[in-house]
């Protein structure tokens, strides 16, 4: 439901291989998305993405809200990807010459950077889809996993900075 070069939008390094991005698109669909939406209606959203028959209240959702999501989630787990690598001697802190790695509070701030506008994103999907619940008889927010463990499904007041590049 994404490309790696979609998610190349939403991140601030412009230089980055967009082949790294495309082996946790996958992942990142099934954790976060398909949890989010419920199997029923993720399978649907998925059958009508693939077959290029998006209802236009579908469009909205995944252009303006699960694409963005799915992006920074993505760029979430790259994260940890590019700074660390596990060899048999154990995890190797990754650099090339002439850059400097960020520590690993820096890191860490970036990737929790990315994780709560993905969040966030997904907080506003919900609100989209009770907003114009007629047009999604499937959804049930967090259907298929613990209320306790799944956060998105309720409102937030809050708007973070959800530009592409901040």
């Amino acid at each position: 439901m994404i490309t790696a070069n979609q998610i190349l939008e939403y991140s601030s390094n412009k230089t980055l291989d967009a082949a790294l991005t495309t082996t946790v698109i996958k992942g990142v669909q099934l954790t976060y998305i398909r949890e989010f939406l419920g199997a029923d209606f993720y399978t649907s959203l998925l059958a009508q993405h693939k077959a290029g028959t998006l209802t236009a209240a579908n469009q909205t959702l995944l252009e303006d809200y699960l694409q963005p999501a799915m992006a920074y989630y993505c760029l979430f787990d790259v994260v940890t990807n590019l700074s660390s690598e596990v060899t048999s001697t154990g995890v190797m802190s990754m650099f090339k010459d002439g850059a400097t790695p960020a520590n690993q509070s820096d890191v860490a701030f970036y990737r929790t950077s990315l994780k709560s506008k993905a969040e966030k994103l997904l907080d506003m999907a919900d609100k989209y889809m009770r907003d114009n619940s007629s047009s999604y008889p499937l959804y049930s927010c967090g259907s298929d996993v613990s209320s306790s463990s799944f956060p998105y499904c309720y409102y937030s007041t809050s708007e973070p900075n959800l530009s592409k590049n901040g």
